[in-house]
């Protein structure tokens, strides 16, 4: 019996470290794209990221755009491609750093909350280790892919 209670605890405490590092490493990856886009942002605090993504990041999009369509440097096709682009980016990856977050904080702050291995995938609460492995490269896609939209559009 205390094999497996041993077991189970070294299950825990692997997990909720590697949850924190797959946490840390997609949000160090929208910190350094944020400083890229605005230096006054790369301070922002953990918690208010994926509201700046989604307020402050698109909002200036959505202001650029607009004003560049009404000099006619963009037609409204061109717009809406650039518009559609960052949405789905700041969106999808809003949501993926709070997901994170959250779990990150669990990690942290609720020992009640155990990782478990169940059928050879380790979770914490509604995650996978597995999706977790996949948060940094997913952080890395859509900050390209608005990094690409905020270049393009030339906004400095």
């Amino acid at each position: 019996m205390a094999e497996i209670e041993r077991n189970m605890h070294k299950v825990d405490v692997f997990g909720r470290s590697a949850f924190n590092r797959y946490y840390y490493a997609s949000f160090l990856i929208v910190r350094e794209m944020l400083s890229e886009l605005d230096k006054a942002w790369s301070g922002t605090p953990h918690k208010s990221i994926p509201e700046l993504l989604t307020k402050g990041v698109l909002t200036r999009i959505r202001k650029i755009t607009r004003m560049q369509e009404k000099q006619g440097l963009l037609n409204f096709r061109e717009a809406s491609i650039y518009k559609d682009s960052a949405n789905i980016a700041a969106n999808e990856l809003s949501q993926l750093l709070d997901e994170a977050y959250n779990i990150r904080v669990i990690s942290d702050y609720h020992p009640e909350e155990k990782a478990i291995k169940n059928g050879g995938q380790i979770r914490l609460k509604t995650s996978t280790l597995g999706a977790a492995d996949n948060w940094p490269n997913r952080a890395e896609r859509y900050s390209k892919s608005l990094l690409k939209v905020w270049k393009q559009l030339g906004i400095s």
